[in-house]
């Protein structure tokens, strides 16, 4: 017989997944008008003094708060009579025609406001007076402000003139010299390895500042990329052509597991740098002064400098990130944050044994819940089949309520029951004509339970086990102090405190901190140090907090206004890592076998590989 062939050789090993990330990130400029040109090639502002042949068309300041410079106080063009309101009534008209509106409206400091030659003239006049009143209508400042714009430097780009400041000046359409430009930050990061990947981690740092997640408004299950598959963020920021700047922008991706630490390593990152330097407006040269006549007995000197106070809230708040927030034992309470709306939000872990949840709609009920925020509904928590009543209760939307909020019971019933009613429907209110919606949810912690979990119209925020274990969204922590100074090479006298408020989006209210304040006096390099603000972050999200201080103050004497402000930001919280259930398993494939191969001339080797 003819020798045995030789043995098949063994097939290769199957492909090891290899993970790469890939991020890009581009900028260029943005805004109507604007042509689009990346942010390495944008050029400085040359002219700063405003100068147009004909007369200007437009012009741009920025409601910033600052008191009347000495120079315009001292010749009337500026007075000072209260302090910035946070939101100014402003108006500008023409100086010898007061019926010549430029700009009139409410605008909040830090708000860009724009000037435009009143109807039916084409230019905007040589003169403007502008006053700035509080809401409540009372004058805080006039200041006239010279438009006509010769190139003389009667109108400087960044210079102050009262509560204003100039950022731009237009001579016509193609003639535009603006400080402040808007720029747009276009980031993708993609999955270009050989398996699905979840991206972990993804911010954008502007000049060594974090300024956003970006996977924050990013659902969970959109972070999971298959090959190829991308997922793109827009940060929108501008820039100050007007003066030197240095600008770099950073952004880190990275799809390795914070718990198990693989893939690893599984990032990238991508940075842009651009800058530009700007000269200086050459001073303008004063003519010589005509022989003085006789001299006449000087005026009482007028105030000097400016009386700034320095304000400042010295470091952000200190947390604790949320560690395993799973139940692991029976809840003896529980809180929910109350948002509305219908069943399809549900998004949990327990089956459809344990949680299922009805809108009762007309006209056998009332739903769905409403979602409005402030909206009030009727909520009541049973044991399930009637019996112990948890809560009972009145909620608006966007708040929370609590199951065993006094503890009257050692733990919460395993399987509960959750009625949404209408309170405006018939009286009584707990009848099926009021019933919104209806959820039975299991609370044992025998079936999956986290924070976040969404059940119907109800989110879980908190809950209490049995051990004394407390899972919660939600930590009490404080600012660092808030210090109060005076700088001594700017002002001489001291100064009474009369006022401080702080504005945050942590309230609707401002937080007022005037009895505090009221009446110190303030020293010269001096400083006062206040309590740190309290207040309840939400480890849960990854969020902002931002305080604007503004404080008010007057010299002994009474002779001079003094303010100062600080705008400071905090981020706190992390966001919680997306759970996925467990899937049954996919069946097997079902193949055509082939031929039975000749045991005696074919090799066989049987190989299994199972990833997880």
């Amino acid at each position: 017989p003819s020798p045995t062939p030789p043995p098949t050789p063994a097939p290769s090993a199957p492909p090891t997944g290899i993970c790469i990330i890939e991020l890009e990130m581009n900028c260029t400029t943005t805004g109507e008008g604007v042509p689009s040109i990346p942010c390495t090639e944008i050029p400085p502002e040359t002219e700063l003094v405003c100068s147009c042949p004909e007369c200007v068309r437009e012009l741009l300041f920025t409601y910033n708060g600052s008191p009347c410079e000495p120079n315009l106080a001292a010749n009337g063009r500026c007075v000072d009579s209260l302090a910035a309101p946070f939101v100014g009534d402003i108006t500008c008209t023409n100086t010898d025609a007061p019926t010549e509106v430029v700009v009139s409206g409410q605008f909040q400091l830090g708000e860009t406001i724009v000037m435009t030659p009143a109807a039916g003239q084409t230019c905007i006049p040589d003169s403007l007076s502008c006053t700035i009143s509080t809401p409540e209508g009372a004058t805080a400042q006039t200041v006239e402000i010279d438009a006509s714009c010769d190139g003389g430097r009667q109108l400087t780009l960044l210079e102050n003139y009262g509560f204003f400041t100039s950022v731009g000046y237009s001579c016509d359409a193609m003639d535009r010299h603006n400080c402040l430009v808007d720029i747009v930050y276009d980031l993708e990061v993609c999955n270009r390895g050989s398996e699905e990947e979840t991206i972990y981690f993804w911010d954008f740092i502007l000049n060594d500042t974090v300024v956003e997640d970006l996977l924050a408004n990013i659902p969970a299950e959109d972070t999971t990329l298959m090959t190829d598959e991308c997922l793109s963020a827009v940060v929108t920021e501008f820039v100050n052509r007007c003066q030197d700047e240095d600008y770099c922008a950073e952004s880190t991706a990275n799809a390795t597991n914070p718990t198990t630490g693989v893939p690893s390593p599984c990032d990238d990152e991508e940075e842009i740098k651009f800058s530009w330097a700007v000269e200086p407006p050459l001073p303008t040269l004063m003519p010589s002064p005509e022989p003085s006549p006789a001299p006449t007995p000087a005026p009482s000197p007028m105030p000097t400098g400016t009386c700034d106070i320095l304000v400042e809230i010295d470091g952000c708040f200190n947390f604790t990130p949320v560690g395993d927030n799973n139940c692991e034992g029976r809840p003896v309470q529980i809180s929910f944050r109350y948002n509305g709306g219908d069943c399809s939000q549900s998004d949990n872990l327990q089956d459809r044994q344990k949680f299922d949840c009805f809108d009762i709609e007309p006209p056998i009920g009332a739903g769905p819940p409403p979602t409005q925020a402030g909206v009030e509904s009727y909520i009541v928590a049973t044991q399930l089949g009637g019996g112990s009543v948890y809560f009972e209760g009145l909620v608006e939307v966007g708040k929370i309520f609590t199951l065993n909020e006094d503890l009257e019971f050692d733990k919460l019933a395993a399987d509960m029951n959750v009625t949404v009613y209408d309170p405006t429907g018939p009286e009584p209110i707990v009848q099926g004509a009021n019933i919104m919606q209806t959820q039975f949810i299991h609370l044992s912690c025998s079936q999956p339970l986290f924070l976040k979990d969404r059940f119907g119209s109800a989110q879980v925020v908190q809950w209490i086990e049995d051990d004394g274990r407390n899972v919660s969204c939600f930590q009490e922590t404080v600012t660092g102090d808030l210090v109060v100074g005076l700088d001594a090479e700017n002002q001489e006298q001291p100064v009474r405190l009369l006022e401080m408020t702080i504005i945050s989006n942590l309230d609707d209210e401002p937080i007022n901190k005037t009895e505090e304040v009221f009446g110190q006096i303030l020293e010269p390099g001096g400083e006062i140090v206040l309590e740190p603000l309290s207040i309840q972050v939400d480890l849960t999200e990854r969020v902002r907090y931002t305080f604007f201080t503004t404080i008010i103050g007057e010299t002994l004497d009474g002779s001079q206004m003094c303010n100062g402000f600080d705008f400071y930001e905090c981020i706190a919280g992390v966001a919680l890592p997306p759970f996925f259930p467990t899937l049954a398993p996919t069946p097997s494939p079902t193949i055509t076998p082939y031929p039975t191969p000749d045991p005696e001339t074919t090799t066989c080797e049987i190989r299994s590989v199972i990833e997880c």
